[in-house]
């Protein structure tokens, strides 16, 4: 993953999907009793910077093209910005609430990596704290049923 989105060019593409996200959304919703969140695989920071504004946060991403961005947005300065892996990184800090969104999860392919970050999360999760992932479901019906126009879409990068 880091290699992927460690090129600062494709980083900057990757923020243009914006933040009016369902998956946002529910974190926010989340968030709301949290005065702790921790975003693993936080990517440009765009959840991070927007929930730190009255809670401490912490992002986390492997890329350091994408911390470059995640820093230099507003309310970037207010997120403790660190390089690392959601399978080994180790705070030894608790927070109220835990975040992967954008799909993260899903580069985390085998049982062996997805135990590894879920050690993580159980490293830094507090008792009575939430855990929240998305993945995308390959069986869902409405993938089948939509035709190629109805998805296909044109981004053009700056």
């Amino acid at each position: 993953m880091e290699r992927l989105y460690g090129e600062a060019e494709l980083a900057r593409f990757y923020d243009m999907r914006g933040t009016d996200r369902d998956d946002f959304a529910f974190c926010r919703r989340l968030a709301q009793d949290a005065t702790s969140i921790l975003d693993l695989g936080c990517g440009t920071g765009a959840l991070a910077a927007e929930l730190a504004a009255d809670r401490m946060v912490v992002g986390i991403d492997p890329a350091s093209a994408m911390l470059d961005i995640a820093r230099a947005r507003p309310g970037g300065d207010r997120v403790r910005w660190l390089v690392g892996d959601a399978r080994s990184v180790r705070l030894d800090q608790r927070f109220d609430l835990i975040v992967m969104t954008g799909h993260s999860f899903q580069v985390f392919l085998d049982d062996k990596d997805q135990s590894a970050v879920f050690q993580t999360i159980a490293a830094h999760l507090q008792p009575a704290g939430r855990f929240v992932f998305d993945s995308r479901n390959p069986d869902f019906p409405g993938r089948k049923t939509r035709s190629r126009d109805e998805t296909l879409h044109l981004d053009e990068h700056p």
